[in-house]
């Protein structure tokens, strides 16, 4: 504990004696109720006895809080003004608040508490329709949030621990990555509508996040140097990305019909792609007839998987994504590999059947 050397201290207008310490960055001032010196002093070393066993600061924590009103004050004063990915906390935070709904005072959550809540999600299926449990992954990022949340009440004097931090998290699957296939990319974009279309194309040529098409802007589009600025992204930077030939082609032929329009990608309105987004892929993703789920997200996976399968480099990919560790693309690297053997035969081939190597420029 971080704690400044105690003193005495009289204050103006006052008669009795005031004990005075600094602890975390944070001025305590206590009247002793008392005007005789020497008692004062007994009543300091007891005051320095409570407050290196933690009693003293078991008592100065503000009025009890519940979890609701906590998420509230979490996501309006922190999450919306430190966090690009706000509205992702909101959506945990219903999940989070539908389980701890009753908690009248957050102190009184436990280690405990949170490991029945993971206990209780793990059984719990996927909505929307979808088939299958909610993923560990899923439940440790909801646990991470609920450890974000104490962290910001401690700030606010609200609480005095942290929960969250005895909980270990899940081990989780390895990184097993979901993507299209080139046949499984044409049929999604061949039953897609105009504005649809459009979306699913920026996704599958640059690996953007759909927050990041969605929020696209003409201002951010480098016709003259192919490339698209991303302003803001997950991470808190901006980067920029490449654009292909076909995918400048596509946004030209857009520029000429949305004359005058902010946002690159709009709907048949005119108006920017909105709330509906989510459920219209869906439908998409379904009326191209492939049998598996497919996740928007899965189309950056798609983008990854094939840069990396048809020889793009690893640093470059985590540019190019957004990544803030390469750890976070190795995963891709992985899902290449299993496609060396499909290389075996290069050589052999170019030796004994005549056959010439194709020169391919590494990106």
């Amino acid at each position: 504990m971080e704690i400044k050397p105690l003193h005495l201290s009289k204050r103006k207008n006052r008669q009795c004696w005031f004990i005075d310490v600094t602890f975390k960055g944070k001025r305590y001032i206590k009247s002793t109720g008392t005007i005789d010196l020497k008692l004062a002093r007994k009543k300091l070393s007891q005051f320095e006895a409570s407050l290196y066993s933690g009693k003293f600061f078991e008592n100065s924590v503000k009025k009890k809080v519940s979890f609701t009103k906590m998420v509230r004050i979490f996501i309006s004063d922190y999450a919306k003004v430190a966090k690009v990915s706000w509205k992702t906390d909101i959506g945990r935070s219903k999940i989070l608040c539908e389980y701890f709904c009753d908690v009248k005072d957050i102190r009184r959550i436990t280690p405990g508490d949170i490991e029945k809540y993971r206990s209780f999600r793990s059984q719990m299926k996927l909505r929307n329709k979808r088939i299958g449990l909610v993923s560990k992954a899923t439940i440790n990022r909801e646990v991470s949030l609920l450890s974000a949340l104490f962290r910001e009440a401690i700030k606010r004097r609200l609480c005095e621990k942290n929960p969250a931090h005895e909980v270990k998290k899940l081990r989780e699957r390895s990184g097993i990555v979901e993507w299209l296939r080139p046949a499984e990319c044409k049929k999604i974009l061949s039953v897609a509508s105009e504005s649809m279309k459009g979306v699913i194309l920026t996704a599958l040529l640059t690996g953007m996040r759909k927050s990041e098409i969605l929020n696209l802007q003409w201002t951010d589009v480098d016709f003259e140097n192919s490339l698209i600025h991303i302003r803001e992204a997950k991470s808190g930077k901006d980067r920029f990305v490449p654009m292909s030939k076909q995918l400048i082609k596509h946004f030209r032929g857009i520029k000429v019909r949305s004359l005058m329009k902010r946002f690159v990608l709009i709907n048949k309105e005119g108006n920017k792609i909105g709330n509906n987004f989510s459920r219209d892929f869906a439908l998409t993703a379904k009326k191209s007839g492939i049998a598996r789920h497919i996740r928007f997200h899965d189309l950056r996976h798609t983008y990854a998987t094939l840069f990396m399968i048809n020889g793009g480099q690893l640093h470059t990919l985590k540019r190019i994504l957004g990544h803030s560790t390469i750890k976070v693309t190795e995963r891709y690297a992985h899902v290449a590999d299993n496609y060396l053997s499909q290389s075996a035969n290069i050589v052999s081939d170019a030796i004994f059947s005549g056959k010439r190597i194709k020169k391919r420029r590494s990106i």
